[in-house]
């Protein structure tokens, strides 16, 4: 378990990390240690460890993991983040900016062996 300091102190035990750039990270939390897929808080900090924000929090938060090789949980130019929940009956697909932290939700699934394949501009 590591902790992160914000408002308050917590114990997260950290599932997951995803690089934005080369001063910004995403970070996977969960509060118990479970089956390593899933969390219940996504993070935004920065790589000297200052700048923690929460982005999302829930019941079974997942992204890529590492069988799905071609999945990205950030957008090309590193502006917006995406992950899903499970919503009990549907499971959920959200994104973001990572400069207002507000996730919108995208799509509900069936399953959420569905995800996020790929980012593009128009």
């Amino acid at each position: 378990m590591w902790a992160l300091s914000g408002s308050t102190t917590q114990s997260f035990a950290i599932i997951g990390v995803r690089v934005i750039n080369s001063h910004t990270l995403l970070i996977l939390t969960d509060k118990s240690i479970g089956n390593g897929y899933s969390g219940d808080t996504l993070w935004k900090i920065n790589s000297d460890g200052t700048g923690l924000t929460q982005l999302a929090s829930g019941n079974a938060l997942t992204w890529c993991s590492y069988l799905q090789n071609n999945c990205a949980n950030v957008s090309t130019d590193g502006r917006l983040f995406a992950y899903m929940a499970s919503g009990g009956s549907l499971d959920l697909v959200y994104y973001g900016s990572l400069a207002d932290g507000k996730p919108r939700q995208l799509v509900q699934l069936n399953s959420l062996y569905e995800a996020i394949v790929g980012w593009t501009m128009m």
